[in-house]
């Protein structure tokens, strides 16, 4: 009977274990579940792009007509790059984009492209044929070497050969720079950076030679007469050397005048320069622009210009040749750390002033490369 009592009992021990198993793994399975759901309720809550996604927020430029910070937003038309710290772009607004032609939507036709004949034969100069990266001068191009233009031609960048010698390309530069009053180095460097000296070129976006005036762009800039920037009408050729030079530098002397007060906007002079110009930031700010000299004449020791003009880490204002009473070293809107004229005219000359206005400076790399060349050729380590 014993026997019995004692089998009964371990079935009911053994019963009564088996049950509290059960409901134990049934109680683990439903808080499991429970802690799924909440995970998947929090990461739906997350704004897109929180988990490493792409943010639409941060990713696209802004089209408010402001400069945008370059420490955080990516070009659009040209290589990721850093900025030294010396290059910063307050959010500042720029005068409206001026009237320049935009790229036509079809690939260029064969009328500005030559028939094809044999690739450049050795000429006056020493210089080897530059990179093809380096010598289209529109950031929108991205693969020069695949591109035709037109059905007759030969792959671009195309060259006909016979480029003249670094004596003559160095003398019609300077005398370009000369004539619209430009720091010589300033055209040397932006010619090397464009060609490589090199006017026997023609770019697979359609610029055309040393300087890489586009084809679209040079009949406007001829026709460019703007009084208040010393700028008249002109006839240049791009085609040849000595006119496809002054179209550069006229278009340079474009940019620099627009910016520092002309701006398409009403802008005549120093003392009436345009709304967002530089000219009219150091009035705001009760400056003189550029804010080297005092009224009196004499230099001032806290200028914001002779600050950036004087520092170790800027050698390209000082070796121009300049002098520290010209503008090109001067922040954008009279504060410390702004992007200066020449960084704004030299990124306006390669990505046009419509695009800078609107996003601010997107094309460091070619500043930086333009700007490091400066002191190169004031050392005489560069042609010439």
């Amino acid at each position: 009977m014993n026997d019995v009592f004692t089998r009964v009992t371990e079935l009911i021990s053994r019963l009564a274990t088996a049950k509290r198993r059960y409901w134990m793994a049934a109680g683990l399975a439903i808080l499991c579940v429970l802690v799924i759901i909440t995970s998947l309720l929090l990461i739906s809550a997350l704004p897109f792009g929180q988990l490493g996604g792409p943010s639409l927020a941060s990713d696209n430029p802004t089209s408010s007509g402001t400069a945008t910070n370059l420490s955080t937003t990516t070009s659009l038309l040209t290589p990721t790059h850093t900025p030294t710290t010396k290059k910063k772009t307050s959010i500042i607004n720029a005068p409206p984009p001026p009237a320049i032609p935009t790229p036509p939507r079809t690939t260029p036709t064969v009328t500005f492209c030559p028939t094809p004949t044999p690739l450049p034969i050795p000429t006056a100069t020493a210089t080897p044929l530059p990179p093809t990266a380096t010598v289209a001068a529109s950031p929108s191009v991205t693969s020069v070497s695949a591109v035709i233009v037109g059905s007759s031609c030969q792959v671009c960048p195309y060259y006909t050969g016979n480029n003249p010698s670094q004596s003559q390309i160095r003398s019609a530069l300077i005398a370009a720079a000369d004539l619209y009053h430009l720091p010589q180095n300033l055209l040397l460097a932006v010619a090397w950076q464009e060609s490589k000296w090199h006017e026997d070129v023609t770019s697979c976006d359609g610029g055309i030679g040393l300087m890489q005036v586009q084809y679209y762009t040079y009949p406007w800039l001829n026709g460019q007469s703007v009084p208040e920037c010393g700028l008249s009408a002109t006839s240049y050729d791009p085609s040849t050397l000595k006119g496809n030079a002054d179209l550069g530098a006229k278009f340079l002397a474009w940019l620099s005048c627009f910016y520092s007060y002309w701006g398409n906007n009403g802008g005549s002079s120093l003392s009436n320069p345009g709304t967002y110009t530089i000219a009219w930031y150091y009035q705001q700010a009760h400056l003189q622009y550029p804010d080297t000299l005092n009224a009196d004449g004499s230099p001032n020791s806290g200028s914001l210009c002779a600050a950036v003009f004087n520092d170790p880490n800027n050698p390209e204002y000082h070796t121009l040749p300049s002098r520290t009473s010209d503008p090109w070293s001067c922040p954008y809107s009279a504060t410390a750390g702004d992007a200066s004229l020449l960084d704004f005219t030299l990124s306006a000359y390669n990505e046009g002033p419509g695009y800078t206005d609107e996003y601010g400076i997107q094309n460091w790399s070619y500043v930086d490369s333009v700007e490091a060349f400066i002191p190169e050729f004031a050392a005489g380590s560069l042609p010439g």
